[in-house]
Parts: C-alpha cells; structure tokens; sequence
C-alpha cells in the first residue's frame, strides 16, 4: 500500500489521524479529487457533510448517514461531534 500512495504522490498520510490503510481507501474509492467542484461535494460525497436539523425556531446539525457508506464510518471516527 505504502508503494501504491507513493506513485499516486499523495500528502494524505501528513493528515492527523490518517494512516496508510485509510489513504489507500479513499483514494481507491475516490479517485481524482478534481471531479469535485468544491470542498462541500466531496464532504456531500464521503457523507462527512452535517445536516441542517430544524425545530421551530431552533437550527441544530445532525450527522450525515447518506453518502459513500464505506467512506462514511472510517472518516467520521476523525470528525468533531456538531
């Protein structure tokens, strides 16, 4: 894994809390990273993305369950709780 990050010349491993098995994960799921147009599809994408949760007056965010379900668990494990 190590030799297949090394020739896609990635920086993903310099990412706190992202391993070898991690980046080899999304890079395989994800492929080139430029078919996102923003940072906010490729959180849409990986299902790391808050939802907006109303209550009358009240906007709080709940976490995404849709998205790349083998993307979704091993990211969201590294994301801040809402």
């Amino acid at each position: 894994m190590r030799d297949a990050l090394a020739a896609a010349r990635t920086s993903l491993t310099s990412l706190p809390g992202l391993g070898t098995v991690l980046a080899a994960k999304l890079l395989g799921h994800v492929g080139d990273i430029s078919r996102f147009p923003a940072e906010h599809h490729f959180a849409d994408y990986v299902g790391s993305a808050p939802l907006d949760a109303f209550s009358g007056k009240r906007v709080r965010h709940r976490p995404n369950t849709e998205g790349n379900r083998a993307l979704h668990s091993p990211t969201a494990r590294g994301r801040r709780p809402c």
